[in-house]
């Protein structure tokens, strides 16, 4: 799901290189070759699954995508949570994706990098229907989203999307690149790639300098 891209060499000529289970489990992590239902039933219990609140009113789903939030943090000595999104950050999060403008700015303090972006990241990965009609824009459901940050953030930016962003809806076929460049590889395409019935959701995560180039 990020810009990397693995490639598994079997064999050298006549030399088996890897086999039993050690292939098995980089078979499974390629995604090629059989299913394997005994490692999905394993896997499947640590990814958060977004679809099913596809349904729920906006407001709702942003309160589940909260407190799920809480569960990548760290504890505090008091026994609390690290980070847990206030009632401002929330009302912020609607306001972006409700606004009919694509780009917005706030004033520093506000928790941008740490929880307004990587929430604002797992809803454009949902299938909540109320969320997309906004992010539409009175247009077709848009499957890129762009994220652009000051230069100094861009580590923070994308350590907060990777971490909370690649562990969503088991199995569901969407990237995350902290490159725009990576446009400029063959299997990277906008929109509909060949044989695909629709285009993957795809996030690039970039510093404004680099969206110039």
């Amino acid at each position: 799901r990020t810009s990397i891209h693995l490639e598994y060499i079997e064999r050298k000529e006549k030399v088996v290189l890897i086999s039993g289970p050690w292939r098995e489990a980089i078979v499974y992590v390629l995604n090629i070759g059989q299913k394997n239902p005994h490692y999905d039933r394993i896997f499947e219990k640590q990814f958060f699954d977004l679809n099913q609140h596809a349904n729920l009113p906006l407001r709702g789903f942003i309160d589940v995508l909260c407190e799920n939030f809480t569960r990548y943090q760290r504890f505090t000595e008091d026994g609390q949570y690290q980070i847990v999104p206030t009632e401002k950050q929330k009302q912020f999060l609607e306001r972006i994706i409700c606004g009919e403008e694509s780009f917005h700015f706030s004033e520093v303090g506000t928790g941008k990098t740490k929880v307004i972006m990587p929430l604002l990241c797992q809803t454009f990965l949902s299938s909540n229907i109320e969320a997309h009609r906004y992010l539409a824009r009175g247009g077709k459901q848009k499957d890129t989203l762009v994220i652009l940050v000051p230069e100094h953030l861009v580590p923070d930016a994308r350590h907060q999307v990777f971490k909370h962003c690649l562990n969503l809806n088991f199995r569901q076929e969407y990237r995350v690149y902290d490159d725009i460049f990576a446009l400029l590889h063959p299997q990277v395409h906008l929109g509909a790639n060949n044989g695909e019935s629709k285009p993957k959701k795809q996030i690039f995560v970039i510093s404004f300098n680099q969206f110039k180039k």
